[in-house]
């Protein structure tokens, strides 16, 4: 009878115990890998984060779900990278938050799909996801965006570029304090399927000489719809704001904008002779002030003194007055003469907000494109203790944003408190104690011809003007139990202290002494030969 080669003492002891030793080091090294590139592939993961910041949201799911058939048939999606897949899921701690996300989003939904663009070195292939001439590509943008059952990109659908800060709440400070991706996801994918009928309106204010929607199709109302906003005619001398968007179904009127642009004549108020007259100050006051609604003007070297008009603004810590003329940074044409912005005082020398905007608009890329003011006012900036419109305990204020350069002359004289620029905007959080509160936004524009076509191509107007409306509707819509995670302690990568001691015990005793022990019954075998 053969002896069993399992049991001889050459396979125990010798060299074929160590061959096989090897042999089985490196199958489990092969399963490790193995099991590591499938959980790449399909999201196996363990979520150790105080905050579940790993898994998705069983609401989020379940929206998930509901937004893959529309009455269209079935929605497909692509989430689009600028650099390569495997750079983007390492590149930075935020990065490697939305991967993880997007990873299980695609594992769970066959309508969904991750796409890479090397944006470095196929710079012209990520050209049609720029907003507007100056817009700069960042390698750790996403884009989303509708695309057919193959996944390629549907060519008449807007995408939507989104900044990596896109996903996260930020503070004034900057600092990351919760992830918002499932909303921001979700939103994206809602807007999409053709089930977000509940646009914000910006409402254009007509009655004091303004252009007409027909004039402005190509600069006001393009720029308005490409950033998400239904665009409303609306004369408030005998229409109301309620005529046209149900504000008490939606709550409030937060994401929706008044703009009045190049007025002629004055805003109606009651006056002596006519104490009746309808108050369309009081109607902008209310729509702002009760409704946490939003507010643009622009104005410029033509406009007339309108005292109605420049007292709500002064509400805000804004105004107008005379003109701007800068021969040595100027263009001239036969439109007028536009005077460039100085980016350096936006940059360092204006307000916080100022220089955070320079960051969204320019990021790391070069400021080179000018922004142009054609025949331009000069917008006010009064000391923040002129602003009235404010809540109690809300946070607000008023900011200088684009200023000429120092070779700037302004026609007006203005207080030693107060701020002349060329575009202004006022801040106003109604509430900070209150974790619903909204934030409204006043901005003042000195020029009527800001968003000239002359300049849509050649300038960073168009740029700037998207920016600040998504700072007043960045296209987030509120669902219901769609949860937004507060990192513990101001970090979005944490565990409990009683998760680290357990996972400490397991790797740095546990493990040791079950090796230990292994080798002191090998030891001991050894002896007994």
């Amino acid at each position: 009878m053969k002896n069993n080669i399992f049991k001889s003492k050459k396979f125990k002891y010798g060299s074929s115990a160590t061959a096989f030793t090897a042999v089985v080091v490196v199958a489990v090294v092969i399963v490790n890998i193995i099991i590591t590139s499938l959980s790449s592939v399909y999201g196996w993961y363990t979520d150790l984060t105080t905050e579940d910041l790993y898994q998705l949201s069983d609401a989020f799911c379940e929206e998930l779900d509901s937004l893959s058939e529309t009455d269209g048939g079935k929605s497909y999606y692509n989430f689009v990278l600028m650099m390569d897949e495997d750079k983007f899921s390492t590149y930075s701690a935020e990065t490697i938050l939305v991967y993880n996300t997007m990873k299980q989003i695609v594992s769970r939904c066959d309508n969904v799909s991750i796409k890479a663009i090397n944006s470095t070195t196929y710079p012209e292939q990520v050209e049609k996801y720029k907003l507007a001439y100056g817009d700069e590509i960042a390698l750790t943008d996403v884009v989303i965006e509708l695309a057919d059952e193959n996944f390629e990109p549907v060519s008449d659908a807007t995408s939507k570029k989104y900044l990596i800060s896109s996903f996260f709440t930020v503070d004034d400070n900057g600092n990351y304090y919760s992830y918002n991706a499932e909303a921001r996801i979700l939103s994206a994918f809602w807007q999409f399927s053709g089930k977000n009928t509940n646009k914000p309106v910006a409402f254009y204010l007509q009655g004091h000489g303004e252009p007409t929607l027909n004039n402005v199709s190509m600069t006001w109302v393009n720029v308005l719809e490409t950033a998400g906003f239904d665009v409303q005619a609306i004369n408030l001398a005998n229409e109301d704001f309620s005529d046209y968007y149900d504000i008490e179904a939606a709550g409030d009127a937060n994401n929706c904008v008044v703009v009045i642009n190049d007025p002629k004549f004055d805003l109606y108020v009651p006056t002596a002779t006519d104490p009746n007259a309808v108050s369309e100050v009081k109607k902008i006051r209310d729509f702002l002030g009760t409704n946490y609604g939003n507010l643009i003007v622009s104005v410029g070297a033509e406009t007339p003194e309108l005292p109605a008009l420049n007292d709500l603004l002064s509400e805000w810590g804004l105004g107008y007055s005379g003109t701007v003329v800068d021969m040595k940074h100027s263009t001239a044409g036969s439109a007028g003469t536009g005077v460039y912005a100085d980016y350096d005082q936006m940059k360092t020398g204006g307000s916080n907000l100022a220089s955070s905007l320079y960051d969204v608009i320019f990021g790391n890329a070069s400021a080179s494109v000018k922004t142009i003011f054609k025949s331009p006012a000069g917008v006010v900036v009064h000391d923040n203790d002129t602003m009235s419109a404010h809540g109690y305990n809300g946070i607000y204020g008023s900011y200088p944003i684009l200023y000429p350069y120092s070779t700037a002359k302004y026609s007006a004289e203005w207080a030693d408190s107060d701020e002349m620029c060329l575009l202004g905007m006022a801040t106003s959080e109604w509430d900070v104690n209150d974790s619903t509160a909204t934030k409204s936004y006043a901005i003042v524009v000195g020029s009527t011809d800001f968003l000239s076509l002359d300049y849509s191509d050649s300038c960073m107007n168009r740029r700037i003007m998207y920016t600040l409306l998504a700072m007043i509707y960045d296209e987030m819509i509120a669902f219901d139990d769609i949860r937004i995670v507060p990192f513990e302690n101001g970090t979005a990568l944490t565990v409990t202290q009683n998760q680290a001691t357990a996972w400490t015990v397991i790797s740095i005793v546990l493990i040791p002494v079950a090796a230990a022990a292994v080798g002191m019954v090998v030891g001991i075998r050894r002896r007994r030969l």
